[in-house]
């Protein structure tokens, strides 16, 4: 199957057509898993097999892309250097300064953060990842405002606890969460896309 994005107008309703569609061989989509705009209207796109070495991407598109169009920009790893240490990404969240979030669940569970602008095959400017972050198969991702970091892990498939964890802005490293969600009451059951309210 052919991996495509579909715009839809405001208030779309029944059968209808979408008014952009984003496929094809130049666009780089391989296994889309994440999506985000940013406040210029720029759209995320996060490859769960993306990039050379087929560990994940993400395409950056603007307003109005329909087609087959190579992204703008995108983030993923060269041939022979593995900087940006995307492992099958799942979910794809953006703060209000446009920087770039990213869950890995593949080997090692991690958050993933890219300063804003900063494209190519760049670094992380901060991971999280460790025994005490809770992080157990992290798929769904979220920040809102205050730069708070919401994650929905999908514990099940490894025999864990599915769980909402959720860490003060600018965390990184084996940070502990400040707030978890999990318990029969929750009524979680393999958590996967996440969103913050205002």
């Amino acid at each position: 199957m052919t991996a495509r994005i579909a715009v839809f107008a405001a208030n779309s309703d029944g059968n209808v057509p979408p008014i952009a569609t984003i496929a094809g061989d130049k666009t780089g989509l391989a296994d889309p898993s994440g999506l985000a705009l940013d406040s210029a209207g720029d759209l995320y796109v996060l490859n769960d097999t993306g990039g050379d070495d087929k560990r994940g991407s993400i395409a950056v598109y603007p307003p109005g892309t329909n087609g087959n169009v190579a992204p703008k920009a995108t983030i993923a790893d060269g041939v022979h250097d593995k900087n940006t240490q995307l492992n099958t990404p799942k979910g794809l969240a953006l703060d209000s300064a446009g920087n770039i979030y990213v869950t890995n669940a593949s080997g090692i569970d991690t958050v993933t953060v890219y300063a804003a602008g900063k494209f190519g095959n760049v670094a992380p400017v901060k991971i999280i990842a460790g025994a005490d972050t809770g992080l157990n198969l992290p798929h769904g991702i979220g920040v809102d405002s205050d730069g708070t970091i919401y994650v929905s892990n999908d514990g099940s498939d490894n025999k864990g606890v599915d769980t909402v964890t959720v860490y003060a802005a600018g965390s990184s490293g084996n940070a502990k969460p400040i707030a978890t969600i999990s318990g029969s009451l929750t009524g979680l059951e393999k958590p996967d896309g996440l969103a913050v309210g205002p």
